[in-house]
């Protein structure tokens, strides 16, 4: 990861147009017995929670009791106010903005509520990543004593602001290991852990072995294609790609009129594209592959890194 990061902005720096026709930002999410936390973001703990002095408490409440009387509400700062009082309070407040997974027309696959960061640097790439991994969930079992309990999703957007615009991502991922309750001795909310970890691990290999079985499929119905047939798919392809571009012209020029296009990258749903002929891709089994299926298929590149015990 420190090695991507360091390249990218190093080939950011010698590019014509400098850091300045550039945006990046970071995300770092984990995916906990299928649920989705914000690493950058993490819930309150009440524990740490410090009851404000009795002279600062009587002025929160006076303030709050006016705001509540008060015709026109201000209620991002009555929740404050309440979360001061109440570490309850706060909690409920932050569950109710917990990040969700969704599936947008233009955009694809689609994390809300996930807090983004603008980078610069390796240097602010690494203070998230230090960041988000002293607030991933990990956990004793008789295999590991500091367990990722986890699969954790770093995303690093990049946005061309020179020019044409233009979006990439590059989404790096951690993956906890797969186990064994009879090895690792788990039980209880450990057990369930190991549970969702084999889960998603499972849902992963059979979308990569679904994927791998359509590109085959692909590569022998092209070897049998004749060179007229070929050149009239070209001529076809050309022709789409032609009025594609005209298609996404005529929506910025739009875009540029109103408030802006929106945040996120544009990948469409690629998954539609490549299942047919009766394949299906189980990207909904797990929340992790649904997060992985824009960076599994389309015109994505997809490397997976092993560490091997000898």
């Amino acid at each position: 990861i420190p090695r991507i990061c360091d390249a990218l902005f190093y080939f950011i720096k010698r590019s014509p147009e400098g850091t300045k026709g550039f945006k990046v930002d970071a995300s770092y999410l984990e995916v906990y017995n299928e649920q989705i936390t914000d690493l950058l973001q993490p819930p309150p703990v009440i524990e740490d929670f410090v009851p404000l002095k009795p002279k600062e408490r009587i002025k929160v409440e006076t303030k709050l009791k006016k705001l509540l009387r008060a015709p026109d509400q201000n209620t991002a700062e009555i929740k404050k106010l309440r979360c001061l009082l109440d570490p309850e309070e706060a909690i409920k407040d932050h569950v109710s903005v917990l990040p969700k997974i969704r599936e947008d027309p233009e955009r694809g696959v689609v994390v809300d509520n996930l807090k983004h960061f603008l980078v610069t640097s390796f240097d602010d790439c690494d203070k998230l990543l230090e960041e988000g991994l002293a607030n991933r969930t990990v956990g004793s079992t008789a295999m590991n004593a500091s367990s990722s309990r986890s699969h954790c999703v770093f995303t690093l957007e990049l946005t061309k602001l020179a020019g044409s615009k233009s979006t990439a991502k590059v989404t790096l991922i951690d993956l906890a290991g797969s186990e064994k309750t009879a090895t690792a001795k788990t039980e209880g909310q450990g057990l369930l852990e190991g549970i969702n970890i084999n889960k998603s691990l499972s849902a992963l290999g059979q979308c990569i072995a679904a994927l791998a079985k359509i590109a085959s499929k692909n590569d022998s119905a092209e070897a049998k294609k004749t060179p007229e047939q070929r050149a009239a798919e070209e001529a076809e392809r050309l022709a789409k790609l032609e009025a594609e571009e005209k298609k996404r012209l005529k929506a910025e020029a739009k875009a540029k009129k109103g408030s802006g296009s929106k945040f996120g990258v544009k990948t469409g749903a690629p998954s539609k594209s490549i299942e047919k002929d009766g394949d299906h891709i189980p990207f909904r089994e797990s929340v992790l592959t649904w997060i992985l299926r824009d960076s599994l298929c389309g015109n994505s590149k997809t490397v997976m890194l092993a560490a091997l015990s000898p």
